[in-house]
């Protein structure tokens, strides 16, 4: 059983999507697209390995910053990696562009998101760089997160993840997470 989190009250900044950068930068590199390219990488001073270590490492932190399945805290008064998200759009009449804006969007849900996305982008690394017997661990978490994520934010009978507010299904269906409804909701929101 997952507890549902949508305390949104911290101060909502970028320190943990900057940390985010430990993997999605990294992976840049490694999601080269022909082995031409890898070669140039490795011959100019990429070392695949060390970033990789970092990369589990930054996980570990994550997992130990985890309830429930969901990443809920960093330090202390900067922790989310959505308080970019998309603006509230309940009120379509009025202005979407305003700045004083609500952050809705439960930051354990983004935050888990970018941790899911992180851990996906960890398998396809371990298997470039022979590290295949990392992969059922980071599938086991992914497998983790993704339930906490469903059980948490997702409504079954709507097909909504937190009634798609602040694009909420987009979460949901870049991880593959929802139902036959959930991507088409989305598109009719917005």
């Amino acid at each position: 059983m997952y507890a549902i989190v949508t305390d949104t009250s911290a101060n909502l900044d970028s320190a943990l999507l900057e940390r985010r950068g430990i993997c999605a930068i990294p992976f840049s590199f490694f999601d080269a697209k022909d082995e031409k390219e890898q070669t140039c990488l490795d011959t100019h001073g990429f070392d695949g390995e060390a970033y990789y270590e970092n990369m589990r490492r930054y996980m570990d932190y994550l997992e130990a910053h985890s309830e429930c399945g969901l990443v809920t805290s960093d330090k202390e008064g900067e922790w989310c990696l959505g308080d970019w998200c998309g603006p509230n759009i309940l009120y379509p009449e009025k202005d979407i562009t305003y700045c004083d804006q609500q952050v809705m969007l439960p930051a354990p849900m983004v935050n888990t998101y970018f941790m899911v996305k992180s851990l996906k982008q960890l398998c396809k690394i371990a298997r470039i760089i022979g590290r295949e017997a990392d992969i059922p661990a980071y599938e086991q978490k992914i497998q983790c997160r993704e339930t906490a994520i469903r059980a948490a934010y997702f409504n079954a009978f709507d097909g909504n993840f937190i009634m798609n507010v602040q694009g909420a299904n987009a979460f949901g269906v870049d991880l593959g997470l929802g139902n036959r409804n959930t991507y088409p909701n989305m598109v009719d929101y917005y």
